[in-house]
């Protein structure tokens, strides 16, 4: 799915907190100044790990109104195992931060990265 619908909540809104953004984290939500909160996460389907592997230093001065999002998928296949890494880019008016995660499982299941509005 084209990041842009996905992260389409978050646009022309205030970052205001986000919650959970460090290494090994399975779930980001990003709080709004207009009382929104939008969780990263993944949809558990059975023996698959999803979760952040990398973040932007200093990301909490970035917060602020978002004016673009973005993301890159590589997805790595091995003999008998798979992974995903997606990377997002929300580009704010105090800066850029950007987002790695990293999807492994045997290859049957979805390693993808989900967003929904939670309030």
């Amino acid at each position: 799915m084209d990041p842009q619908l996905k992260l389409r909540p978050l646009v022309g809104e205030t970052i205001t907190e986000i919650i959970g953004l460090k290494v090994d984290s399975d779930a980001v939500t990003f709080v709004t100044e207009s009382g929104k909160r939008l969780a990263m996460h993944h949809h558990q389907n059975c023996c698959e790990h999803v979760r952040v592997v990398g973040a932007s230093r200093g990301w909490e001065n970035r917060l602020g109104r978002v004016l673009s999002v973005s993301e890159k998928i590589n997805d790595t296949v091995e003999a008998s195992e798979s992974a995903t890494e997606s990377i997002f880019t929300i580009k704010t008016t105090k800066g850029t931060i950007k987002i790695e995660w990293l999807g492994e499982s045997n290859g049957w299941y979805g390693e993808g990265v989900d967003f929904d509005q939670i309030s």
